[in-house]
């Protein structure tokens, strides 16, 4: 009767360790493709150029403007105020750093010109603005 009772006390454990290991793996991958999926919700209407160079930065400090005129650095939305210090915090990493702006072809010239003006005061000097190639039909 004794050995009985033993494998019922064995078998009434609740073993939760594998359940805790599948949500962490599930938590892991939400917080990967978290990211991407906001990256992509950004829509920005890029004007078109016949010339252009490509960038020859290595890690450039990269700045969307929506046509709302809503600011973005690698995606995630920023204030003015943070994209001044967040510039400031890469001319300290990297004295060379260059800002690609990206820029709604809808936007007026103010609202540009203003983004750009944010970004020299923080410290960036070279400004690349993203165009896509005017050979496209």
């Amino acid at each position: 009767m004794a050995a009985a009772n033993q494998d019922q006390d064995e078998i009434s454990d609740i073993n939760i360790v594998p359940l805790v290991d599948i949500i962490l793996v599930v938590l892991i991958i939400f917080m990967v493709a978290s990211p991407a999926s906001q990256q992509s919700k950004i829509t920005v209407d890029i004007p078109q150029a016949s010339s252009g160079d490509p960038s020859q930065g290595t890690d450039p400090f990269q700045v969307t403007v929506n046509d709302e005129g809503y600011l973005f650095i690698g995606g995630e939305p920023v204030s003015e105020a943070d994209l001044k210090s967040r510039g400031e915090i890469e001319v300290k990493k990297n004295s060379q750093v260059e800002a690609i702006l990206t820029a709604d072809k809808n936007l007026d010239y103010g609202s540009v010109v203003k983004v750009i003006d944010l970004i020299k005061t923080s410290g960036i000097q070279k400004i690349a603005i993203s165009t896509t190639s005017g050979l496209e039909e």
